[in-house]
């Protein structure tokens, strides 16, 4: 974060006054506009945003049992810096030796009934299988038996004798046709219900293998017996304890919640007007009311992107990592961050107060132009905390007034 560094211009006073034949009187110099001619230069524009924040930790623990429990012994207290693997606290083992052993019977029970599933599967499979063969004889049978009613109408056609009933063996070849068509849809039938069971006995079978890899690991998984010991999962320090000991702990239900002081960030809220301005990455100079005259170098982390909810206006959660942190950080440390929206070097410039903007963000400036004082438009690029850059409308040297006393 580079400080703004102010650079002094030549300050050229030009004072006018009314020029009259003899001495002049006190009352025209009073009258006489007082001009300051402040001259266009080069140097830094440096636009800069702070805000205030609060000291928060990133890399925070809140330690539970897996199991309903009693918490029986505490061994640290609110403020004990800890090392990872110390242990913190133990739990009553009964509880989860029960748990252990109640995965394990659950387990078993699921092999169990994905083997029975698996079994039935099977069978489904070699009834529909059966179903199918069935259907193909049946077909067999109809095509067999259309040959004969087909040849018996043949030998009629050819025979001399006429009083064979040729309406009726050609009925029977129709019939013999349809019974092939009905015989062709059971074999369809009895196939999608072979495709069926197959499914059915894939999907018992894979259902087996899971089960069997979830009673192996509940075998294998007997880490939860060491859970009655509550180590910490990083060097840290302790925060906050929810229960003493004696107490009953549920599932899950926070019991030590532990931090890691390496890890801060700088939680700040930005207006409305100015969000759109902050990025990631943008480096910030933070300062903490619990360390003055110290600064710490931070950027910015990321930006919730909804309105906060701990503000009665319109703002948004800023988060500031900090790049280096100090042994004297607490979480809750108030302070503030200076960031960096902008910045430009050796760009034309001039003092803000010289430029006045329009509503429609415009600039424009008061110079002299043949003696007589005239606005002339100018382009503002990075409007900086003190001075604006002049992106054209000025050249270096040029002589803007600046009305007034300053």
């Amino acid at each position: 974060m580079h400080k703004t560094k102010v650079v002094g211009g030549l300050f050229v006073a030009i004072l006018l006054t009314a020029t009259m034949a003899g001495c002049g009187s006190n009352e025209s110099e009073v009258n006489q506009p007082q001009y300051t001619m402040v001259p266009v230069e080069r140097g830094d524009v440096i636009r800069t945003l702070y805000v205030p924040g609060e000291l928060v930790l990133t890399d925070t623990y809140a330690l539970s049992s897996p199991v309903d429990s009693e918490l029986l012994d505490l061994l640290v207290k609110p403020g004990k810096e800890v090392k990872k693997g110390d242990i913190l606290a133990h739990l009553d083992k009964k509880p989860f030796q029960e748990a252990y052993e109640d995965a394990v019977t659950q387990a078993e029970a699921d092999v169990e009934a994905a083997e029975s599933k698996l079994k039935t599967a099977k069978q489904n499979l070699n009834f529909a299988e059966h179903n199918l063969r069935a259907a193909l004889h049946s077909l067999k049978s109809a095509q067999y038996n259309l040959e004969l009613a087909e040849y018996a109408y043949e030998q009629a056609l050819q025979a001399e004798d006429n009083g064979t009933d040729l309406y009726r063996l050609q009925i029977q070849v129709q019939l013999n046709k349809e019974a092939i068509s009905l015989a062709q849809d059971g074999v369809d039938i009895a196939q999608e219900g072979v495709n069926v069971a197959w499914d059915e006995v894939k999907a018992a079978k894979d259902e087996v293998d899971a089960s069997e890899e979830a009673l192996e690991q509940a075998e294998e998984d007997k880490d939860i017996l060491d859970e009655v010991d509550m180590h910490a999962p990083c060097d840290g320090m302790v925060l906050d304890i929810k229960f003493r000991e004696g107490d009953a702990v549920t599932r899950d239900s926070p019991i030590i919640v532990l931090a890691n002081l390496n890890e801060a960030e700088l939680i700040t809220t930005v207006g409305q007007g100015d969000i759109a301005s902050i990025r990631p990455g943008m480096s910030a100079d933070i300062t903490l009311d619990a360390l003055p005259g110290t600064t710490l170098k931070g950027e910015v982390d990321y930006v919730v992107p909804q309105k906060s909810q701990t503000s009665q206006t319109v703002t948004y959660e800023v988060y500031l990592s900090l790049n280096e942190i100090a042994e004297e950080l607490l979480p809750g440390m108030t302070g503030g961050a200076t960031i960096l929206i902008a910045e430009k070097h050796d760009v034309l410039r001039l003092p803000r107060r010289l430029v006045k903007i329009a509503p429609d963000g415009s600039g424009r400036v008061e110079v002299l132009e043949q003696g007589q004082p005239v606005f002339r438009e100018v382009v503002i690029g990075v409007r900086g905390d003190t001075h604006y850059e002049i992106v054209s409308g000025l050249s270096e040297g040029d002589l803007v007034i600046q009305r007034g006393r300053y």
